[in-house]
């Protein structure tokens, strides 16, 4: 009970960093308490015990840093995802052939732009017009890295200047 007071009496609350990669905190009004604050290149795409180990180790250290007066804290579950990230922080929106249709590449930020590309996309997809659909028009396209083989390491070194940036934030 001290421990949710401490988190403020809104029970259902979500904030995302201005700063690119910094965390994602979220109350569920379950009361937990969502954490996203880690990111590496995954080009084998496997999220194994070493990885989760590590973001755990994160959110407790991004937990206690946020919020001193909490004290220890459970985390009942660490799992991995994935992340898009273009060149340029745009997504990809539009037509990738006759009838087929894609919004992705969020750049870690997918709840909320996801959420009105996604329907601005369908609303494209079936011919219509509207404000949203003309706004997502307007936005850049994600720009292809286009860095071949060097991929993994030059997204690995940008991934990690990007959270030394974020600094606390991370």
């Amino acid at each position: 009970e001290r421990q949710l007071q401490q988190l403020g009496s809104d029970p259902n609350w979500g904030v995302t960093c201005t700063i690119r990669m910094g965390s994602t905190v979220r109350r569920t009004a379950d009361n937990r308490l969502m954490m996203r604050n880690c990111f590496r290149y995954g080009g084998d795409t496997a999220v194994g015990d070493r990885e989760l180990a590590r973001a755990r180790k994160s959110h407790l250290n991004s937990i206690a840093d946020r919020y001193p007066d909490l004290g220890p804290v459970e985390i009942v579950t660490t799992w991995g995802g994935y992340v898009c990230v273009s060149a340029n922080a745009a997504p990809y929106w539009g037509g990738l052939a006759p009838g087929i249709f894609a919004s992705v590449c969020c750049n870690g930020v997918g709840v909320p732009k996801g959420t009105f590309a996604g329907r601005a996309i369908a609303e494209y997809a079936l011919g219509r017009q509207t404000e949203l659909v003309r706004e997502m028009m307007t936005f850049p396209q994600a720009a292809n890295h286009g860095l071949g083989p060097l991929i993994g390491t030059a997204t690995s070194l940008r991934l990690a200047w990007s959270q030394y940036q974020a600094g606390r934030e991370h």
